[in-house]
């Protein structure tokens, strides 16, 4: 399995799978008048990968990453709800890509657990939340900080409940 990891957060991520232009695309509804046609799919490397749970994933452009973002549940019921076909924000950008010859893959994050006080918590959300932060990528432009001035930590209120 192809690996690497990132520059500045040094988080992990692991080649899963490769994006492709369906020679079948498959119709979609939604509300009941809102069709469209699903024209991309992932083919996954390995089936297993399905089965991988809430996690980060990282779509790379020729090697290079590109976008973040993380998906809840499982790979298979998170992206892929449509077989291999997937409906993604990103959509439009992977099939230009794709229409230019470029080699469009998808990545998960090797780990996204940490321990607390003897649990094992997933932080997809905030590793998600660090590379879009500290990594350029260009799919996933970093979102201005909110402004934190006078926003407190529910430790630092409870005091004055009592």
């Amino acid at each position: 399995m192809e690996r690497f990891k990132f520059k500045h957060t040094r988080h992990e991520f692991i080649k899963v799978g490769k994006f492709l232009l369906s020679e079948k695309p498959v119709k979609f509804q939604f509300d009941d008048d809102l069709v469209w046609d699903l024209n991309l799919e992932l083919s996954l490397f390995r089936n297993e990968f399905r089965s991988v749970g809430e996690s980060v994933y990282v779509i790379t452009l020729d090697d290079v990453p590109v976008y973040a973002g993380s998906y809840p549940a499982s790979l298979g019921m998170g992206l892929l709800t449509f077989g291999d076909h997937l409906r993604h924000d990103q959509e439009l950008r992977i099939t230009w890509a794709l229409e230019e010859g470029k080699r469009v893959e998808l990545c998960l994050a090797r780990d996204v657990f940490a321990e607390l006080e003897g649990r094992m918590i997933n932080i997809s959300s905030s590793i998600q939340r660090d590379i879009i932060e500290n990594e350029a990528l260009p799919w996933s432009p970093k979102k201005p900080s909110p402004e934190l001035e006078g926003v407190k930590t529910m430790a630092e209120i409870e005091p004055l409940l009592a």
